[in-house]
């Protein structure tokens, strides 16, 4: 119970109550922050030169055929990951898709139900984990889902407001004044 409360405390303190529903966009789509992938593009890219700059010099020395081979294949490995990180970079993979009828989370970067109409969803709170602030989602069937808020490329608070002025909507309350 202590850890329900603790949970609910922290959602409280964070939330903060928007004027009207008419402010939203139609749809909210929030994708997964291009430092995300920056970072793993950078290492890959330093293992792509370090491969190629081995590949180079084996064949500069007529190295062995096998030793050679395997060194352009895995160069030839890295680049393609350059390459698709490097997309992703440019168009970042959405994390969570919000409009008036649900929610649509990533296959990648969420557990649980990855879609429902707002109806399905009981509540949403944030907590804080070890690897940063996830969005739970609890569906009236029992199940959940989880949506790591510290990928989100918009702060944690927005996206969890977005996520409650929404679900509100849906089950028709309004705040109080």
């Amino acid at each position: 119970m202590s850890t329900r409360c603790a949970i609910v405390r922290g959602v409280w303190n964070r939330a903060r109550v928007t004027a009207t529903p008419g402010d939203r966009p139609e749809r909210s789509v929030y994708r997964v922050r291009r430092a995300y992938f920056a970072r793993s593009l950078g290492r890959v890219a330093v293992v792509a030169a370090v491969l190629m700059l081995l590949a180079t010099v084996c064949l500069a020395l007529s190295a062995p055929g096998l030793l050679t081979s395997a060194l352009v294949v895995l160069t030839t490995v890295a680049l393609t990951i350059t390459a698709v990180i490097t997309v992703s970079v440019v168009l970042p993979p959405t994390l969570i898709q919000l409009d008036r009828q649900g929610f649509r989370a990533s296959k990648r970067y969420s557990s649980g139900r990855r879609h429902a109409d707002w109806d399905e969803v009981q509540g949403a709170a944030s907590q804080e984990g070890p690897n940063g602030w996830v969005l739970m989602l609890q569906m009236s069937d029992g199940g959940h889902t989880a949506v790591p808020l510290s990928l989100a490329d918009a702060s944690p608070v927005t996206v969890e407001q977005d996520v409650r002025d929404r679900l509100d909507d849906a089950h028709g309350y309004r705040p109080l004044s």
